[in-house]
């Protein structure tokens, strides 16, 4: 009954049943919020979730990837460096990172 989202005007209903006269008022409401184009939720959301489950598999791939390069062909272990152990910690820390902000928005 919002004629024109202006006026908060009310709007009403009249019922007549079996000799029983029936007032129903109405207020005006806010309109829900609508995505745009009119998409439904799902359709919506599907970009960004497709977006933050790659970065967390590319991050946790990328991780795992660190660990094959302490092996050489003849299956001898390598020594860690100092650099090698900088670049897991970075890697956990980003993969760490990226979980939180995915429980954060769930």
């Amino acid at each position: 009954p919002n004629y024109c989202d202006v006026y908060n005007n009310k709007g009403a209903v009249i019922k007549f049943e079996n000799n029983v006269l029936n007032i129903q008022q109405y207020n005006y409401t806010n309109h829900p919020y609508i995505l745009p184009g009119f998409m439904d939720v799902f359709s919506w959301s599907i970009p960004f979730v497709v977006e933050k489950v790659t970065e967390l598999l590319f991050h946790l791939l990328k991780g795992a990837g660190d660990e094959d390069d302490l092996s050489d062909e003849e299956g001898e272990q390598k020594e860690k460096t100092p650099e090698l152990i900088r670049k897991e910690t970075m890697a956990k820390e980003k993969s760490d990172a990226a979980s939180l902000k995915l429980s954060q928005r769930g």
